[in-house]
């Protein structure tokens, strides 16, 4: 995600963490939305205690924060095909496909 303000001319400045925060955000304002993170970053340095996370613990802290409606973390990769049976399984927990 990008500075919005700063992107007037196709630039801006990465925004940590904006998947996150737009998750947060939509959770704060819907009852229904369902979600799923699809991320090529292998590694996450967390803002509120600087650790560096895996995509694995960056689910487990999102977990926390979102309810059921929240259908994982995936880490994409163009070189493996893992993580298209991934995202498939977790479009059918949702519901949303084939499930």
């Amino acid at each position: 995600t990008f500075d919005f303000a700063k992107d007037k001319r196709g630039g801006g400045q990465p925004q940590g963490f904006g998947g996150a925060d737009i998750l947060r955000f939509i959770d704060s304002e819907t009852s229904t939305t369902k979600s799923v993170v699809l991320t090529q970053y292998e590694e996450f340095v967390i803002p509120h205690d600087g650790e560096r996370r895996d995509p694995r613990g960056l689910e487990e802290i999102l977990r926390g924060e979102l309810d059921d409606r929240f259908f994982g973390v995936i880490h994409y990769s163009g070189q493996h095909g893992s993580w298209r049976d991934a995202l498939r399984d977790a479009l059918e927990r949702s519901q949303l496909f084939g499930g």
